[in-house]
C-alpha cells in the first residue's frame, strides 16, 4: 500500500550560519548534521532568516506499507527539476510539536512518476 500523505510546495535554503532549512508548505523544518546519528530533521518554532536559495518546487510525502520494492514508512521526495526526484526516508515520521526531531536518510528510492 502507497498512500499520499502530504503534496505541496518546497524551498530549501541555507542562513547566514549555514544552517540548512526545509520549507514544506510555509512550515519550516531545520536539517542537521549530526555525526553520531546522521542527519536530522528538526521542527523549528523561530522564523529563520534565508540568506542564499538553495533549490524549490514540489514535494510529496508517502506512507508505504507492504511494498516490496520499497522500504515501509515515511517517504519524502523534492522535485530537483528535469523529471529528477530526491527521496529520503523518515523512519520516525515526519516531525511535529510532540516528537520535534526525526531521522531523515536519502535514499535512491523514488515513488513519484518522474514526469510529473
Amino acid at each position: 500500500m502507497i498512500r499520499v500523505i502530504k503534496e505541496g510546495k518546497y524551498r530549501l535554503s541555507e542562513t547566514k550560519e549555514r544552517s540548512r532549512i526545509l520549507d514544506l508548505d510555509n512550515v519550516q523544518y531545520a536539517r542537521i548534521s549530526a555525526s553520531s546519528t546522521g542527519d536530522i530533521l528538526a521542527t523549528t518554532h523561530n522564523s529563520r532568516i534565508a540568506e542564499q536559495l538553495l533549490a524549490m518546487g514540489k514535494y510529496r510525502m508517502y506512507e508505504v506499507k507492504d511494498e516490496s520494492e520499497f522500504a515501509d514508512g515515511t517517504h519524502l521526495e523534492l522535485h530537483i527539476c528535469c523529471q529528477v526526484w530526491q527521496g529520503y526516508l523518515l523512519p520516525m515520521g515526519q516531525p511535529m510539536d510532540t516528537k520535534e526531531r526525526v531521522q531523515i536518510i536519502a535514499t535512491n528510492e523514488v515513488i513519484s512518476d518522474p514526469k510529473g
